[in-house]
């Protein structure tokens, strides 16, 4: 039976041994074994735990692992593109050092890739907050041809299994973007790829005090603007997802008290398409919520 080799990167920036420790140990006890494990440790050199990682890395016992170092802090993107290149597996994932797969994420993603045009893989995963409170979430279940729903609205929870074709062929992360980096690779591949599911939850996503890109509302609207730049033909010709990725920017410069472009973007998106009523008072709402909050502040 065909067991083909699945490479998972693990890029770690200033997390403690223990920590880094608990999402190595959630790939090495996948149900399915033929894996490899490139941890990439993305710290700075004064990161006091950096040698404690490191010696925590080198004491398991699993020849499935293998360890780089960055002489110096290149940033999670740059990182995941590292081990990309070392890896030697059909199939890839990236994974972040704070989270945990569940131990059939491999084993049921794998077996969606019957057909020969499926470039990825998602599924549904945990969340849990800073309090401990867990929750699932379910996203989008579509598959086949997913571009057209994909660039209104990134459906793809973490951690999907990608054919390592679809990043030979589409590029791997893109380092000048400060967010979004995952959504813009998921875009490339379903430009050329068809995209399946696993509808049940294979990963826990940890949500912590610390650094987040996620938080940071500055990155987070370079991010989307980027994501426009790049599929601006696209969006010309299409006026619904046009609409709803200039709406959802839109909240975006809310977000960082950029008022005025964001009343601009807000008024060319519904003037796009006003049919599409739905996602424009929707977005419209939040909009007016955010835009009184920061008048009372």
């Amino acid at each position: 039976m065909d067991s083909p080799l699945v490479s998972v990167v693990l890029t770690t920036h200033k997390r403690e041994p223990s920590m880094v420790k608990r999402s190595i140990m959630s790939v090495l006890n996948q149900t399915y074994r033929n894996i490899e494990l490139i941890v990439v440790d993305d710290s700075p050199d004064n990161f006091e735990d950096r040698i404690k990682v490191e010696k925590m890395i080198k004491s398991i016992k699993d020849n499935r692992v293998k360890y780089i170092k960055n002489e110096e802090n290149i940033g999670a993107c740059a990182s995941r593109n590292i081990g990309i290149s070392f890896s030697r597996g059909t199939y890839i994932m990236y994974f972040d050092d704070d989270d945990v797969l569940l131990p059939r994420k491999i084993e049921l993603s794998l077996g969606k890739f019957k057909d020969g045009d499926v470039g990825l893989v998602y599924s549904e995963n945990y969340v849990i907050d800073a309090e401990g409170r867990k929750r699932h979430v379910k996203n989008k279940k579509i598959s086949g041809n997913v571009f057209d729903e994909l660039i209104k609205e990134n459906f793809v929870l973490a951690f999907p299994l990608l054919r390592k074709e679809s990043l030979e062929v589409c590029g791997k992360f893109d380092p000048g973007m400060q967010s979004m980096q995952d959504y813009d690779l998921w875009l490339r591949i379903a430009k050329k790829y068809k995209f399946e599911y696993v509808s049940e939850p294979l990963s826990i996503v940890y949500h912590h005090i610390g650094e987040r890109i996620s938080t940071d509302s500055s990155k987070k609207v370079q991010g989307a603007e980027r994501i426009y730049e790049k599929h601006y033909e696209y969006l010309q010709s299409n006026r619904t997802a046009n609409s709803v990725r200039l709406l959802k920017l839109a909240r975006l410069y809310m977000s960082n008290n950029q008022i005025n472009k964001a009343k601009k973007t807000w008024v060319k998106a519904w003037m796009i398409a006003p049919y599409n009523l739905y996602e424009n008072i929707r977005h419209s709402i939040v909009l007016l919520k955010n835009l009184v909050k920061t008048k009372l502040n």
